[in-house]
Order: structure tokens, then C-alpha cells, then sequence
């Protein structure tokens, strides 16, 4: 009786685990982490140092301010390891690395957009972006 009963319990573990796995991708968070943790580091790879680059980041911050999580959280550049790691659900997350070894600062910004729409109608838009500025390793960034 004690075994059927551990067993019965592993069995409940397992597929409550099995459904939160299914489940936490189906949202598509794990998608959308591993999307933003390319399009960053491929971002980096292409990049020379001084530049500049802004990426959309409006889904990402819907997903982190649902799952309460901190935007400075939510995308990290470990420069020791030229890799780029993003988090927008609770746990887990998943990380990408670039090649080039340079310094790499990562701020969010968002701006505020009116545009006119087909039917002539004036329309707001918020556009939530990351903005990563590109460095040698010896020089600051400005």
C-alpha cells in the first residue's frame, strides 16, 4: 500500500510538472525569451564598437511586467562571458552567446508615438525599446 501510494504521489509530481512545462510554453514566453536572446546577441555580432542599436521590445515587456518581473532583470549582458541572458517569467529563461569581446550596456527605453492612421484618424502608439550601446573594452560608454 505504501509503494502504490509513492508512486501515485511521483505520478501527480510529474505531471503537474509535465503541465507547467507545457503550459509556461504554450504563453510563449519561452519562445519570446529565445527570440530576444538571439536577436540581442546576433545584434552584438554584427555590431562595431561605437554603435548604437535599438530593438523593439514591446511583447517582452508585456511578458515580464505579467510575470512581475523587473525589466533590469529581465535582459542581462554577462560580459565575462559574452553572453546574453533573458528572463521574462518567473524561473528559468534562457541564454545566448556573441562572439565579440566587446562592452556591451544595455538600457530600456520608451518612447511615445502619434501617427495618422488609413481612415485619417490620429493614433498613439508606445514603443518600448532596448537600446544597446557598443564599446571596446577600454573605452567608457557615453
Amino acid at each position: 500500500v505504501d509503494i502504490a501510494f509513492s508512486e501515485a504521489v511521483s505520478g501527480i509530481i510529474f505531471i503537474s510538472l509535465l503541465f507547467a512545462f507545457v503550459y509556461r510554453g504554450a504563453t510563449g514566453v519561452v519562445l519570446y525569451e529565445k527570440i530576444y536572446a538571439k536577436q540581442v546577441a546576433l545584434a552584438i555580432d554584427k555590431a562595431k564598437p561605437g554603435m548604437d542599436i535599438r530593438l523593439d521590445f514591446n511583447k517582452g515587456v508585456k511578458f515580464a511586467d505579467k510575470n512581475k518581473i523587473r525589466l533590469e532583470d529581465a535582459i542581462k549582458i554577462n560580459k565575462e562571458k559574452n553572453e546574453v541572458f533573458v528572463n521574462l517569467a518567473d524561473r528559468g529563461g534562457y541564454s545566448f552567446n556573441y562572439f565579440p569581446d566587446y562592452d556591451v550596456e544595455i538600457e530600456f527605453e520608451k518612447e511615445d508615438f502619434v501617427f495618422t492612421n488609413s481612415k485619417g484618424v490620429e493614433e498613439e502608439f508606445e514603443a518600448n525599446m532596448i537600446l544597446l550601446k557598443i564599446r571596446e573594452k577600454n573605452e567608457e560608454a557615453t
